[in-house]
């Protein structure tokens, strides 16, 4: 699973691929089980236990619909969507692209974190 973030993650240009996985012991909440960071950059496995599904509420309703959520701009959701913002405020994200494993779509999730202004592959 390293391997395939990596991969993620240097496709991208990103500075962290997670994978986070329901976390078994709290019902509705999330666990970052993986995650590869770019060379310099802080991990966030250990901050990101236990994600209250507020957080996450919305990417759970794009989930359904089959859609990645891309996030340009974290200044909006800081009124529209404060527990979200709180979670990816604390990171320092600037840029997220969040998808779904496929076939594992309302079960997964893969985070995509980049600094650096392209949001397109190399």
């Amino acid at each position: 699973m390293n391997q395939v973030l990596a991969s993620v993650g240097d496709f991208y240009q990103a500075d962290r691929a997670y994978l986070f996985e329901p976390a078994p012991e709290h019902d509705g909440h999330w666990n970052n089980t993986f995650e590869w960071c770019a060379q310099g950059v802080v991990p966030q496995r250990d901050a990101l236990q236990r994600v209250a599904p507020q957080a996450v509420s919305r990417w759970m309703e794009i989930f359904k619909k089959e859609q990645s959520v891309i996030i340009l701009n974290l200044a909006p959701l800081q009124q529209a969507s404060p527990h979200e913002w709180a979670v990816l405020e604390r990171q320092n994200i600037q840029r997220l692209i969040v998808a779904p494993p496929a076939g594992k779509r309302n079960n997964h999730r893969l985070h995509r974190r980049e600094q650096s202004p392209p949001l397109h592959p190399r």
